[in-house]
């Protein structure tokens, strides 16, 4: 796998492109579910109450759980896309997202916005929530590089690793170089632009065996 080093250069790459600080090669999207429908894909988004699994990480950020909360589901079946997710005030969880490969769909972040301002206003983006993430390039991060081999080997016994959080500037927090990072700067440069949003903490967990993401945006 990448050694830590590779993934902190992409790390402070994509943090530079959100500050403004250097060159930015990736714009805003235009992207809507409309123009999603009209190329193909099948969608949907309906308001439901949000699950009782995901009650204790919304409300540790103080998002009301009355909602409203909507997921939202889009689908392209003949070359393979998918994003799956639920939108509520201030935040996304992102529970799939996948992108076939040498093809010319949407990448996963202007699915993402897509899906975010048919249910929310965008100026309102505080938290990104990345729900049982299986990427193999971020999981070895985060089994090599964030917890200790001790630490790692609680989420096969007793499905459960400490909780962790990373200020910006600190080492791990160019987990920012990992593909599901990519996702969520990719996401917020579709939205804002550059120099608009940065990434404020990072944290991860595991639950259910399983990784999880929190993205605090400011």
């Amino acid at each position: 796998m990448p050694s830590f080093n590779l993934y902190q250069q992409n790390g402070v790459q994509y943090a530079s492109w959100l500050s403004n600080s250097v060159y930015c090669p990736i714009g805003t999207s235009r992207l809507t579910l409309q123009d999603l429908q009209y190329q193909g894909w099948s969608v949907s988004s309906e308001e439901i109450r949000l699950p009782r699994h995901f009650h204790s990480r919304v409300s540790r950020v103080h998002i009301p759980l009355t909602g409203p909360f909507y997921r939202t589901s889009l689908v392209r079946s003949d070359v393979y896309g998918e994003w799956d997710g639920i939108i509520g005030p201030g935040m996304v969880i992102i529970e799939t997202v996948y992108r076939t490969e040498r093809t010319n769909l949407p990448y996963s972040s202007q699915l993402t916005k897509a899906a975010y301002q048919n249910g929310s206003r965008l100026t309102d983006l505080r938290y990104i929530f990345m729900e049982n993430v299986v990427n193999d390039d971020t999981l070895g991060f985060v089994r090599n590089f964030i917890y200790t081999e001790r630490e790692y080997r609680r989420v096969d016994s007793i499905c459960e690793a400490p909780r962790k959080s990373f200020q910006v500037g600190t080492p791990q927090y160019y987990a920012l170089g990992t593909q599901m990072g990519k996702i969520v700067v990719y996401f917020l440069l579709n939205s804002f632009g550059p120099g608009a949003r940065h990434i404020r903490k990072i944290t991860t967990w595991f639950e259910r065996y399983t990784l999880q993401f929190r993205f605090d945006i400011a």
